[in-house]
């Protein structure tokens, strides 16, 4: 695996299960990527982004505060657990100082500026794209990303240092780009002005393999061309916009939407079942998204039936995919969770927030568009259950939360989800998840019963040296 320079450390393989975000302010960007992308991002009204909110609610913050979530827009009153996003929309590029006034609104370490649009030309810069036989530029999109990324680099450099001199505050800095070159973004046609470029039999020696259009078909070729594409979009977005930023505010972390390294032999497979290395990291977080949803993976076998797509049942995936990328790298994990009204585990909202928080992680990105397609979407409601959610588990926790503990490994048929943590007092906080019609868990060696019936998970506190195991009954 190649290992990302200037200091963006990816480090594959077994690695201490320990992800949880560094204290920092956040600055979001969203990009809108390709011309593929920008139809996508452009077909509802919550992409046009939340109206602006120059003053708005805040709590104040505390040092010992450190769990809580970034939203996606302002939540409709001042919730301590929901900080607001900043957006700088094109306008604000070349004037920053709107965008720098309302970041020194935010609490100190929680300033959140997204950017919204800022490399539309990545895939599609004349500088980058396919070369004919005879070296002229075609419109293909290619992975040669290095010029365009370097001039689009150029301009965020400006920004940034703008946005610093009007006063800005940024140290945590999210994409939303969606855009790539791997087997399922690209077409055939791409793929043959790819082969008839002067540089693919470079790319092919790299790859370890010829004819490149054998990457729309299952199989090791395909895997190996998306790991590498991966990682080059990911190297591509670091130039154009991690390095300027850090240039600008040198202790800035940062990732992007997905972004995440998986590695043998913890691969976990994607919502559709493809078993798919990993290496797509920007800046030096990482942001899988849990949103409650599977596709093809719900009528895939899994030891000997079908998996399907119940609420424990995807949540258990989801917390199978994030144990993946904590065994795959030690770097710090912000995921993206969705309003609860989206999530499609209706019942299992605050079991996903109780299990990844215990599971180490400490801020999320949390995606709450007031539109989508045109019909209203996330609401006070929506914000205050997982302003609840967070606010149950710190008080859980303490002020001073410690580090997770190691959990037995999940697997297709865990039939209880085990997530444990130290609290202020250095106790072991466990969160055990369960599926409909649980009745009961016994907690082991004590043979000690607790009644779970009609919940979908309890809480256990044990001592600081615990050696629990747990039984569950029907």
């Amino acid at each position: 695996m190649k290992t990302p320079t200037n200091g963006r450390v990816c480090k594959l393989g077994r690695a201490t299960p320990l992800a949880w975000a560094s204290a920092a302010a956040c600055v979001i960007i969203g990009l809108a990527g390709c011309a593929k992308q920008e139809q996508k991002r452009t077909a509802s009204d919550a992409d046009k982004g939340p109206p602006a909110a120059a003053s708005p609610l805040l709590p104040s913050a505390g040092p010992s505060d450190s769990i809580f979530a970034w939203c996606w827009s302002p939540p409709a009153s001042a919730l301590k657990n929901l900080v607001p996003m900043v957006w700088a929309r094109n306008r604000d590029y070349s004037t920053p100082g709107t965008a720098a006034l309302a970041s020194r609104a935010l609490p100190n370490g929680r300033a959140a500026l997204f950017l919204w649009n800022a490399a539309p030309q990545l895939l599609a810069d004349s500088l980058d794209t396919c070369r004919a036989p005879d070296g002229r530029p075609t419109s293909y999109p290619s992975p040669w990303l290095s010029a365009g990324a370097k001039e689009i680099a150029k301009r965020m450099a400006l920004f940034f240092r703008r946005f610093k001199a009007a006063g800005g505050r940024m140290n945590y800095l999210v994409l939303d780009y969606e855009a790539g070159l791997t087997s399922w973004q690209i077409t055939l046609s791409d793929m043959k002005a790819i082969e008839r470029d002067p540089r693919s039999k470079a790319l092919e020696k790299q790859l370890g393999f010829p004819y490149l259009s054998s990457v729309f078909f299952a199989g090791p070729n395909r895997r190996a061309w998306n790991l590498m594409m991966g990682r080059r979009v990911a190297d591509a977005l670091n130039t154009a916009l991690f390095d300027p930023a850090r240039a600008s505010f040198p202790t800035v972390s940062g990732s992007n939407f997905g972004g995440a390294d998986m590695a043998e032999p913890y691969i976990v497979p994607d919502p559709n079942d493809h078993y798919q290395a990993l290496s797509s990291v920007f800046g030096n977080c990482q942001s899988p998204a849990f949103y409650g949803k599977i596709g093809g993976l719900a009528y895939t076998d899994k030891d000997g039936r079908p998996y399907g797509n119940s609420a424990f049942a995807v949540l258990r995936y989801e917390m199978m995919y994030l144990q993946g990328v904590q065994h795959s790298s030690n770097l710090p994990i912000v995921p993206w969770v969705a309003y609860p009204s989206y999530a499609k585990t209706a019942g299992y909202y605050k079991e996903l927030i109780y299990q990844l928080v215990l599971r180490g992680v400490n801020r999320f990105l949390y995606w709450n568009p007031r539109q989508l397609n045109g019909q209203p979407a996330a609401g006070p409601r929506d914000d205050r259950r997982l302003n609840r959610c967070l606010a149950t588990v710190k008080q859980k926790l303490g002020t001073r939360p410690g580090a997770p503990t190691a959990s037995k490994l999940l697997n297709w048929n865990s039939n209880v989800l085990v997530a444990a943590r130290r609290d202020t007092d250095g106790r072991v906080l466990y969160r055990l998840t369960v599926p409909p019609g649980t009745r009961s868990i016994t907690l082991l060696p004590s043979r000690r019963k607790l009644n779970v019936r009609n919940k979908t998970g309890l809480w256990v506190l044990a001592g600081p040296r615990p050696d629990l195991s747990f039984r569950i009954g029907h």
